[in-house]
Order: structure tokens, then C-alpha cells, then sequence
């Protein structure tokens, strides 16, 4: 009797060891991504790399364009049908890993196969939720001002570092260059006039927007915020968005040719915009605006790697993650794609090689000297970014006043915010 019960123990071990997912056999992960086609082309570069090189490992590629993967991301977490790894954005971590932290791996506990200590702690805590860790960063960025060089030396005109110098440079700009000069003219989309009035609020008020998942703004508050973009388009700085029904970004042909003579973009994706700039021209970075001495700068992770809860191999997916970051072939084929790394060994090979650029280096060192805050993770939450949005545009055409505008605005994102509650 003894003999049949341990042979029945015997054969539930087995049993039990079947249903865990661990295997001696081979292993494939899925590695998910968003991007254009440079940073395909280059993440697969790298995967085929490692696919080469790690026996019984292989990483199996699955890529889109942001809007695709953003539509198809919440599918994937909701259905538990995730990727073993994936390429996540600050808003999507916060949304998915809940207050408990729980959504992803616990990352923490993987301290090793990641190199964690290749991080700061401050740039981690970011991703740190209820002492889970959710994600690694990739870096963090900020909207810089970058202006074109050429039509800034032909105006001869000192780029501005307060919003005083900024009335009086695009008004120099457009004494030397015509009136159909706008300073600041490729800042006039959404996404950039929210984060230049929310960065202005911010070092006026001495507050944040968002706070522990509320508005932190009054109606009032945001009114004066509205009444300054107004008075930047009045001033000519920022062209009427009534006057261009074509997108405000890096192919729009009044920043190609020069008159929208800055682009207020992430620092990660300044390139782009000079990529699409006629020949012979350059961009120039320039300082933060505030009329503060002490600046406040809002920055946010550029965005960051997960791993599946669910996923049967994460010491392997850690162990591809840390060789992506530590691995001097796998960094000069990834680049600088991404943006600027915050992983020290990363930072620390891309300069080295000379793959950093002038600039890159630059925008890294002014973020070094500027007092800097994180955004909150919900302002680019999709439901309260809709909600800011649409009283924005009634307020930019004209449909609605100011304080019409920011009674919407506010009262919106209060519902948004509370329904993420």
C-alpha cells in the first residue's frame, strides 16, 4: 500500500511539473514593438543577431505602426494573449499594471538577469508601482523648441529664453523675414499647445496639472493658461490653426520651407523633423522658456520594456532585455532609435562609438542643469487626453471663450480621471 502511494506521489510531481511550462526544450519568445520603418529594420537586425548567437533561444519579431499597437495593445492584455516582451508607453504601464502593480512581471525579481544596477534608481522608481517593478525605461525626454538654423541666422535674432524674448524675437523674425514668419509656427498642434499652456501653468502656479490621479488645476487656473495661447496667436508667435487645416509636424510645408521657423517636439524625435527640412538646412535646440528663474521642465519616460506575467520563460526574456542595453554590437545596431538611453552601459557605448550626437548630448546635459518634474501618467491617457483635446480645438477655432474652454476642459478631465479611479 505504502509502494502505491508514493508511486501515485510520484506521478502528480510529474504531473505538476508538466502544467509549470517549464521545458529543457527550446524556447521562443515574442517580442512585440511599435515604430516607423528605421526602427524595425534595426530591431530586427538585432534579433536576428542574438537568434544567431543564443543556441535554444529564438525571438520571434512582431512589430506596427503606434496607432496599430495602441489599438491592438489593450486586445492583447485584456485576453491574457500578451507577447512574452513588449515595448510599452508610460500610459499603457499605469493602465495595465493597476495600483497593485500586478499587471506585468514583477521586474524586481529579475534584479540580475536585467542588470538592473545599469539604472539609476531614480529613473526606475518611475515604473515602480507598490514596489513593483512594471517596466525598465528606455530614457526620458522632454519637448524641446528646436528652430531652423538658417532662417534664425538669416533674421538674425537671439533664440529666446523667457516668453518676454520670445514676443520680441518673433517680432524681429518677422521685421526681417515677412509677416507669414511664425516663431514657434509648428507648435500649433494639440499635443504641443497642451504641454507648452500645462509647462506654463506649472511654472506660474508652482503645480502640477495631474496629482494622485486627479485635476489639480482649477477652471480658473486653466483659463489663464488658454488666455496665453491666445495672446501667442494674436502676437503672430503661433499661426491661427483656422489658417493651415494640414497637420502641424514635420511634414507640414510651411516648417519644411522655414516659416513655421520652430517645432516644439520631444527631444527623441527631433531628427525626424530635421530629416523633412529643404536642403542645406539644420535644427537648432533651444533653451526651455519660462519667465521664471527657477524653470520647471516636464519630462516623462520615452518609454520602456514589460514582461508578461503570464510568460513561461522570464529569466530569458530578462536575459535578451540586458543583452539588447549591454551587448556592444546589439547597441550600435539599435542606435539611438529609441532616443537617449538611460542605461548607463548603453549611454556609455553609444558615446564612446560616436553614434551620440552633438545635440543628443546637448538636450542631455540642459535636462542635468533644469529642474525637472515627471508628467502624470494619466495625462496621456487616452480618454483624458480626449478630454482636454476637445475643449482645446472649440477654444483654437473659436467656437468657445476661454473661460467657456476651460469650465469643459476642467470638467472633463475631472470625469476622466475619476472613471480610472
Amino acid at each position: 500500500m505504502k509502494k502505491i502511494l508514493l508511486t501515485m506521489f510520484a506521478l502528480i510531481l510529474v504531473l505538476a511539473g508538466c502544467g509549470s511550462g517549464e521545458s529543457d526544450g527550446p524556447v521562443e519568445l515574442k517580442f512585440v514593438w511599435w515604430g516607423g520603418e528605421a526602427r524595425h529594420e534595426q530591431t530586427i537586425a538585432a534579433i536576428d543577431l542574438y537568434n544567431e548567437t543564443h543556441e535554444g533561444v529564438t525571438i520571434i519579431p512582431e512589430y506596427y505602426s503606434y496607432d496599430g499597437l495602441n489599438e491592438k495593445f489593450p486586445v492583447m492584455m485584456v485576453g491574457g494573449t500578451e507577447p512574452d516582451i513588449m515595448q510599452v508607453n508610460y500610459a499603457w504601464v499605469y493602465k495595465f499594471a493597476g495600483k497593485n502593480g500586478d499587471g506585468f512581471y514583477n521586474l524586481n525579481e529579475l534584479s540580475t538577469e536585467l542588470g538592473l544596477d545599469n539604472w539609476s534608481d531614480e529613473d526606475l522608481e518611475v515604473f515602480n508601482i507598490n514596489g513593483n517593478l512594471q517596466a525598465i525605461p528606455q530614457g526620458v525626454t522632454a519637448r524641446t523648441y528646436a528652430y531652423n538654423t538658417n532662417v534664425i541666422n538669416e533674421a538674425g535674432i537671439e533664440l529666446p529664453t523667457t516668453w518676454d524674448e520670445v514676443l520680441t524675437a518673433n517680432k524681429d523674425l518677422r521685421s526681417a523675414m515677412g509677416d507669414d514668419y511664425y516663431l514657434l509656427g509648428d507648435a500649433a498642434n494639440n499635443k504641443s499647445l497642451m504641454y507648452m499652456m500645462i509647462t506654463y501653468l506649472t511654472q506660474e502656479l508652482d503645480k502640477e496639472f495631474i496629482v494622485d490621479g486627479k485635476i489639480n488645476f482649477t477652471a480658473e487656473e486653466l483659463q489663464k493658461g488658454l488666455e496665453f495661447l491666445g495672446s501667442l496667436t494674436e502676437a503672430g508667435v503661433l499661426p491661427n490653426k483656422a489658417d493651415d487645416s494640414r497637420e502641424f509636424d514635420a511634414e507640414n510645408p510651411n516648417f519644411i520651407s522655414g516659416n513655421y521657423t520652430a517645432a516644439l517636439e520631444w527631444a527623441s524625435s527631433v531628427g525626424k523633423y530635421e530629416g523633412n527640412l529643404e536642403e542645406g538646412n539644420s535644427l537648432t535646440i533651444g533653451d526651455f522658456i519660462s519667465n521664471k528663474e527657477d524653470k520647471k521642465v516636464i519630462l516623462k519616460p520615452s518609454m520602456g520594456f514589460a514582461i508578461s506575467k503570464n510568460t513561461d520563460h522570464p529569466e530569458e526574456a530578462a536575459a535578451f532585455l540586458n543583452w539588447m542595453y549591454t551587448d556592444p554590437e546589439a547597441i550600435k545596431i539599435l542606435g539611438t532609435e529609441r532616443g537617449i538611453p538611460s542605461n548607463e552601459v548603453t549611454y556609455e557605448t553609444l558615446e564612446k562609438e560616436g553614434i551620440l550626437t552633438e545635440r543628443d548630448i546637448q538636450v542631455d546635459k540642459m535636462l542635468e542643469e533644469t529642474d525637472t518634474l515627471y508628467m502624470s501618467p494619466y495625462y496621456e491617457e487616452p480618454n483624458v487626453a480626449d478630454a482636454y483635446n476637445n475643449a482645446l480645438d472649440k477654444f483654437l477655432y473659436g467656437e468657445s471663450t476661454a473661460e467657456e474652454a476651460a469650465v469643459e476642459m476642467h470638467k472633463n478631465v475631472e470625469s476622466a480621471l475619476a472613471e480610472l479611479a
